[in-house]
């Protein structure tokens, strides 16, 4: 399709921005060749030490993807079914990354490779992206892509797999994030989640050295990453909803319920119309539309309570569905 006709064109330019503005910065810092604070957590960084820390950061997330390609089918059967619309995110951590590998993002061609419901940076099935530096939510993400032993349950197999990857982030994680560890965040103990690992991982480079790096050579508007979006729990809609897509996920991990009787709906599909409706109220995708209709379409014949029982999980994700597009 033609690049301008992509639902994430416009997010690409973003992309390109905050690479740009990323690599004037560590340009100036390198050309400088000043130190660069961070009293908070006893650093000093140096453009040679702060491209040490992303060199470790690459070997951690080239063992934490031997887990997942080499130890588990997932990946390797799914071929990057997971690299779609809107999930991509190349954010100010990224941009700096990049920068001090001296690595771009690529050029996109007028003609794409990706259909509208791909990444933008997918063509056919290889990501475009820079091998050296794929972005920390690209590198982080996995899911189970629905090939288990139907007689395991669903939540076992999730701690297995974030049990492997907890063991390579214990023995590969910087001594930079070590240090950011003290203060009581342990970050593989957001593993479970691979967004939300994601995020943690993003927050605490933030606070070791991207945000300082900031305040001497501005990368961004704003104050923080953050500065564009406001918080969920400003919300109280979406602290809701939130809150019942946590709620769901558990359920059905750990005791899935059976399929209601004439609902062509498996408790694999609405596990990952879970994550889809987390993405559509954490990310707010230029696509939510859509998805909302496509979701409440799955899920309109779903059997609402019967007297003197609890309403069924379809039901309710329903009903969620309809109040998030009211």
């Amino acid at each position: 399709m033609k690049r301008e006709q992509h639902p994430e064109y416009i997010q690409s330019l973003r992309d390109r921005e905050t690479a740009a503005r990323c690599r004037g910065a560590v340009q100036a810092w390198q050309a400088e060749r000043s130190e660069v604070a961070v009293p908070a957590y006893n650093l000093v960084w140096t453009p040679a030490s702060a491209l040490g820390l992303v060199r470790e950061l690459q070997a951690l997330f080239a063992a934490y993807n031997r887990v997942l390609w080499e130890q588990y089918p997932y990946c390797r059967a799914c071929g990057g079914g997971c690299c779609v619309n809107e999930a991509s995110h190349v954010g100010p951590v990224d941009g700096v990354a990049l920068a001090l590998l001296d690595a771009s993002l690529p050029d996109l061609p007028a003609n794409l490779g990706a259909t509208d419901r791909d990444c933008i940076y997918l063509a056919g099935q290889f990501c475009t992206l820079p091998a050296e530096w794929r972005t920390i939510k690209c590198w982080s993400f996995f899911c189970l892509g629905g090939l288990w032993d139907p007689d395991v349950p669903l939540g076992e197999r999730y701690d297995d797999l974030t049990a492997a990857l907890k063991v390579v982030v214990l023995a590969h994680l910087p001594a930079a994030l070590r240090t950011y560890e003290v203060r009581g965040d342990r970050l593989a103990d957001h593993l479970h989640d691979p967004a939300d690992f994601a995020t943690a991982l993003e927050d605490a480079l933030w606070e070791v050295l991207v945000g300082p790096l900031h305040a001497r050579y501005p990368l961004i508007e704003g104050d923080a990453p953050e500065a564009a979006e406001p918080s969920v729990d400003e919300n109280p809609i979406e602290e809701e909803l939130l809150a019942f897509i946590a709620e769901a996920m558990q359920e059905l991990l750990v005791d899935p319920p059976p399929v209601p009787e004439g609902l062509a709906v498996t408790a694999e599909q609405l596990l990952e119309d879970l994550e889809a409706l987390e993405w559509i109220v954490v990310g707010r995708p230029t696509h939510r539309a859509r998805l909302l209709q496509e979701m409440a379409a799955r899920y309109a014949s779903a059997p609402g309570p019967v007297d003197g029982e609890q309403s069924l999980i379809w039901w309710r994700m329903r009903e969620r569905i309809a109040q998030l597009i009211d």
